[in-house]
C-alpha cells in the first residue's frame, strides 16, 4: 500500500491487523471484556469479604458474654432450662425464687 492509499476495506471497516490477525476494533473489544471481567471479579470478592465480616460480627455479638469473660461464672437456673449468672443468684436467692413463682 502506498502512502496515499487507505487502509479501509471495501466494507468501510479498518483493516489494520496485528500479528495475530486481530483488527484494532477486536483488540479494543477484548480490552473492554477484560476490564468488565476484572470489575465483576472485584465486585464478587468485595461481596464475599463483606458477607464474611457481617457473619463474623453477628457471631461475636450473639456469643455468650460469660464464655468470653471467665470471671462471670454461670449456673443452671433452678426451676428452668437456662443459665444465669451465679453472682446475681448468690446475692439474693430468695428474690430469685420469689420472681420465679410470680412468672409461673
Amino acid at each position: 500500500m502506498g502512502s496515499s492509499e487507505s487502509s479501509l476495506s471495501s466494507s468501510g471497516k479498518n483493516n489494520n491487523n496485528n500479528s495475530n490477525g486481530e483488527t484494532s476494533m477486536d483488540q479494543e473489544k477484548n480490552q473492554l471484556v477484560s476490564s468488565d471481567t476484572a470489575k465483576a471479579a472485584a465486585v464478587v470478592v468485595g461481596a464475599v469479604v463483606l458477607t464474611a465480616g457481617i457473619i463474623g460480627g453477628l457471631a461475636s455479638a450473639f456469643s455468650s458474654s460469660s464464655e468470653n469473660n471467665p470471671s462471670r461464672k454461670t449456673m443452671k437456673a433452678p426451676g428452668r432450662d437456662s443459665r444465669i449468672i451465679r453472682e446475681d443468684f448468690e446475692k439474693d436467692p430468695k428474690e430469685y425464687f420469689r420472681n420465679l413463682r410470680r412468672r409461673d
